[in-house]
């Protein structure tokens, strides 16, 4: 694994804009988080997902995605992310059927989201054994698995491979950008089952 430095980064950067953009500012009234957000004691975002954060508050690899289309990297505190499970008993209900290490706990953030059903959520929990790691959700599905392991860097690893390959996708000439055929986001972790 190579390190995850401000080149790296940088580079990562232009592949989303080939075909996106990024965002300077979090949007406030989606609760999405800076880099320089305040997390309860105990919390703390992964120190390479902050400077991606310094970079852009938010990173949608297709303009006009709704924020949900591609892979959009986008960061909402545990508090404010009910609404994906449903409600507080839907949430409640969630973590008791998927276990105390689901991202329906309160030491989960959003960090991506790749369609109106597909989230990722990173462990923010500092002290703990799990911090770091992100976690898949189908929602609609009722379905949750460990996406990568820590440290944070694997699921910037995925990240960079779905960039570089999906950024040489380009439009032909009577086709609408959104006819273009991404690769699935999952498909490019040996862990996930696609």
């Amino acid at each position: 694994m190579t390190e995850w430095n401000e080149s790296r980064m940088q580079e990562l950067k232009k592949h989303f804009l080939k075909q996106g953009e990024i965002h300077s500012e979090p949007n406030q009234e989606k609760h999405e988080l800076s880099h320089e957000a305040a997390l309860e004691d105990g919390l703390a975002l992964p120190e390479t997902l902050q400077q991606i954060l310094k970079i852009g508050a938010k990173w949608n690899f297709v303009k006009q995605s709704c924020d949900c289309f591609g892979c959009n990297i986008i960061v909402v505190h545990p508090e404010k992310t009910t609404n994906i499970f449903g409600d507080d008993e839907c949430r409640t209900e969630w973590l008791e059927d998927h276990g105390e290490e689901s991202c329906a706990g309160k030491d989960w953030a959003l960090v991506c989201v790749t369609s109106e059903f597909d989230f990722y959520f990173v462990n923010v929990r500092a002290e703990s054994a799990q911090y770091g790691a992100t976690r898949h959700i189908v929602n609609n599905c009722y379905e949750e698995d460990l996406f990568t392991e820590p440290p944070f860097e694997r699921f910037l690893d995925i990240v960079e491979a779905y960039a570089k390959t999906n950024a040489a996708k380009v439009q032909m000439k009577d086709e609408d950008v959104e006819d273009i055929e991404y690769d699935d986001f999952r498909s490019f972790n040996p862990l996930a089952k696609v």
